[in-house]
């Protein structure tokens, strides 16, 4: 779709005018050969648009200032007069199994991921590894053109949302495409939906983007569409606007509300750690050393009281007191207190059994281990567990890079798309916008500047046909416009040019084969045949 402008209009006259096309020109090849490529390129030439085919211009939508959307945190609608308050964790002293009496799967994931290693582990690689350090965003024509004017709008409002807010305001909460993307990455790992509100300044125009708890919302049928609300409290918000955002994660066609992809680790993360509390109790127990003590009861009778020598009942007493208060004295003894008793008592140091359970809790951490990581939709290698093979641990790596793209990155892409279509739409220009955030890649940055390379020839071949336009390769190589007064590129064939004798950029393509090797001396003359092939019997 990109080559539609570059096919036409100008660069047509400008070949006409010049009796010759620009690759012969800069090539020599024959006329045979220039009409075959002529007709092919004439196969890709986009149609111009007739009027049965031109979808009409939608207006702006009717929008209202300010945000209607409100913090998952606040208990009402209305503004509270006192501070919110802290909820601070107390993970030393709890009972990470205790957190299943929660309401939801997603309340007990979120739990869970504050206490349980193995899914904060997770839900970290996951946000890492889904939400890379660069994006590109460019606005479009309908017909897949480059749309300049929208372009520039787009790359403001994100540079407002990064760094640049309204100072006016005083302190602004407003977050930064990355630390929204977190926020974001989370809801859909712990909802499997997530969802956004483009506020609205008094001019309405896009202010800022706000992010939307999915636990808060429902939905209510209106006609034969769903129509959102969120509950804040005992307060709802109507949410049936379009400046509200919501995509789901894998959605099950007989649900109306998302679920979840986590959904499945929790019972394995239960399992694993009620097996790691009966091995901690196993091994304080059984395993390490215990003190015992021995008293001896014939010479304790000798000196209980008359009453308990004549009362069985009260003998008993009087020995259950004894127990019960040398018990309390022999716990409290620390590690070098020393024992100063009569002979009527008995200690002894008890050495722990031979009893191996070394197999037993293996097997069973590696079945809890492994289930976690299948319920969390990783792999054992990311969360530490793996004891496979580096191909074997490539591999799973690779794997859980697509998921992590297809679980994080794809939904970010599709929310921040729709949010600032709308967000360039309101200033009067008819266009969408596409966000993408770079391939994720987990090469180091030195190793990758070769693929870099790579992509950057493949663009620039693609510029050189006109598939892409100057604005749209500037774009994808810089993830900013071209700067004023640059050369138009787009369609001009300029990768095929070959340096001639006089040109001082030339110097060394001819009889620079008996270089030394090195990359940076190659001669960039082709070895092909000069001569035209033969034509066909």
């Amino acid at each position: 779709m990109e080559c539609q402008g570059s096919w036409t209009g100008a660069q047509e006259a400008k070949r006409s005018h010049e009796g010759a096309h620009p690759y012969v020109a800069k090539s020599g090849l024959d006329n045979d050969t220039t009409s075959m490529l002529e007709k092919l390129f004439s196969r890709w030439r986009a149609p111009a648009l007739s009027a049965a085919t031109e979808q009409p211009t939608q207006p702006p939508p009717k929008v209202k200032a300010g945000n209607r959307t409100l913090p998952a945190f606040f208990t009402s609608a209305k503004m509270p007069a006192n501070p919110l308050a802290r909820k601070r964790l107390q993970s030393a002293n709890t009972d990470i199994t205790t957190l299943r009496s929660g309401l939801t799967d997603s309340a007990v994931l979120r739990d869970f991921s504050n206490n349980s290693p193995d899914l904060s582990a997770a839900v970290s690689a996951y946000l890492r590894t889904g939400i890379p350090g660069s994006y590109t965003a460019i606005a479009k024509n309908r017909d897949g053109t480059c749309n300049r004017e929208g372009t520039v709008i787009v790359q403001q409002l994100l540079n407002m949302i990064n760094v640049l807010p309204d100072y006016s305001e005083g302190f602004s909460n407003t977050v930064s495409i990355r630390s929204l993307s977190e926020q974001l990455g989370q809801e859909l790992i712990w909802e499997g939906s997530a969802s956004i509100e483009l506020v609205l300044d008094k001019t309405r125009l896009p202010s800022k983007l706000q992010p939307v708890s999915t636990s808060t919302l429902e939905f209510i049928p209106k006609g034969n569409r769903l129509t959102p609300r969120q509950k804040v409290g005992s307060d709802y918000i109507d949410l049936d606007t379009p400046t509200f955002f919501y995509v789901s994660l894998d959605q099950d066609l007989l649900q109306a509300y998302s679920k979840s992809p986590f959904s499945t680790a929790v019972k394995p993360v239960l399992f694993t750690e009620d097996l790691l509390q009966d091995v901690h109790r196993i091994i304080k127990r059984v395993v390490h050393p215990r003190q015992h003590v021995t008293i001896n009861e014939d010479k304790f009778r000798k000196f209980m009281s008359p009453a308990a020598q004549s009362d069985p009942e009260l003998a008993i007493t009087e020995m259950n007191a004894l127990v019960a208060g040398l018990e309390a004295k022999v716990n409290a003894l620390r590690p070098e207190d020393a024992l100063v008793y009569f002979d009527s008592l008995g200690f002894e140091v008890k050495d722990a059994p031979t009893a191996n359970l070394a197999n037993e809790y293996e097997t069973l951490k590696d079945i809890g281990n492994a289930r976690v990581a299948t319920g969390a939709k990783t792999l054992p290698a990311i969360l530490g567990h793996g004891a496979a093979s580096s191909n074997i641990a490539s591999t799973e790596t690779m794997l859980f890079v697509k998921n992590a793209v297809g679980m994080v990155t794809s939904k970010l892409d599709e929310l921040y798309s729709k949010a600032l279509t709308l967000a360039v739409r309101l200033y009067g220009i008819d266009c969408v916008v596409e966000f993408k955030f770079a391939d994720v890649n987990l090469r180091p940055e030195l190793e990758l500047e070769s693929f870099k390379q790579t992509k950057q020839m493949r663009i620039l071949e693609l510029l050189s046909f006109g598939f892409y336009s100057d604005d749209e390769a500037s774009v994808l190589l810089t993830g900013q416009l071209p700067p004023n007064g640059f050369t138009p590129l787009s369609g001009t064939r300029f990768t095929f040019a070959v340096p001639t004798n006089n040109d001082p950029s030339a110097q060394g393509a001819e009889g620079s084969k008996s270089n030394s090797g090195s990359a940076l001396n190659q001669s960039i003359t082709s070895d092909a045949p000069s001569t035209a092939r033969g034509k066909n019997k």
